[in-house]
């Protein structure tokens, strides 16, 4: 993969001069074009049909809700599932947690998005050492698109989140892209962009694995645990008031909406073949069975 980045001379240059926490800047004042054929490059590399990895395999999908807490079953996450699935910033979950969530993390859903606010940076070295096996995209690669519904496609965002990722990543943990067909239609029906979380149940679910199971996902009624994230929209928050923090900041921005998004997984689920393999913490199932997303 150094081959690559070697010729890419500005790039390079980023990589090897600036520290990694300050590269971000950088990459957005560099040439289009440059990081345009980087990072096409790149991409062409990525794992397709990376979902054969879940055939037949027991699935556990872990995600960031203080509903985790509700059962200490870490160890038999670990024992029963072949495949432990996170999200975004929580391949190095505090030790805490183990009790609640089990040690390892052998796939990453992350959204590219290098704030510590949102899919943060990953530590590769760290990631390697622990055995992570795979980090997909769950979010359709595309910028410069003007008339989208969703504004992360508009700009350039997302072209300068990949080369970062790229950069780091140096091809050294496989990564994987969601197919755009399935993207774009979970998109549509939704009718708002998905969360990374959702996007990651969307897609195991609708793999060939034998058993899938969600714990620590509740549609943002409790927001996060303070392990994983302690500020939104620059502002300090607490475990106590994540979940109205972030609630307010998707409203302002117009973005994940949570009722949407619970609709759309209410139907999803209907389907006879999701039902066989679909496991839900007692938290998850509650939220399901109510009649509207406010209840």
């Amino acid at each position: 993969m150094n081959k690559i980045i070697d010729k890419y001379q500005n790039l390079k240059k980023i990589a090897n001069s600036i520290p990694i926490h300050k590269r971000f800047a950088a990459i957005t004042q560099t040439n289009l074009e440059e990081k345009e054929q980087f990072v096409k490059e790149m991409n062409e590399l990525a794992i397709k049909n990376y979902e054969s990895i879940f055939l037949g395999k027991k699935v556990a999908i872990i995600g960031p809700s203080p509903s985790i807490y509700n059962e200490e079953n870490g160890d038999e996450i670990e024992e029963k599932y072949d495949i432990i699935v996170r999200i975004n910033k929580q391949w190095h979950h505090d030790s805490s947690l183990y009790t609640y969530i089990g040690k390892r993390t052998d796939i990453l859903y992350n959204c590219m998005n290098c704030s510590e606010e949102c899919g943060g940076i990953i530590d590769i070295n760290y990631a390697k050492e622990h055995n992570l096996q795979l980090i997909v995209d769950p979010i359709m690669f595309g910028y410069n698109m003007k008339n989208t519904r969703d504004f992360i496609f508009r700009g350039t965002k997302r072209l300068n989140w990949y080369v970062m990722f790229h950069l780091n990543n140096k091809g050294v943990i496989p990564f994987g892209m969601i197919q755009l067909e399935k993207y774009m239609e979970w998109d549509k029906h939704a009718n708002t962009r998905i969360n990374t979380g959702l996007l990651a149940i969307l897609d195991v679910l609708s793999s060939d694995a034998e058993e899938v199971y969600i714990k620590g996902f509740t549609f943002f009624k409790d927001g996060y645990i303070s392990h994983y994230r302690n500020r939104i929209g620059g502002k300090e928050i607490s475990e106590e008031n994540s979940n109205q923090a972030a609630l307010s900041y998707m409203d302002k921005y117009k973005i994940h909406d949570q009722e949407k998004q619970w609709k759309f997984f209410k139907q999803f689920i209907q389907d006879d073949k999701i039902k066989s393999k679909l496991k839900m913490d007692k938290a998850l199932q509650h939220i399901m069975e109510l009649t509207s997303y406010h209840s």
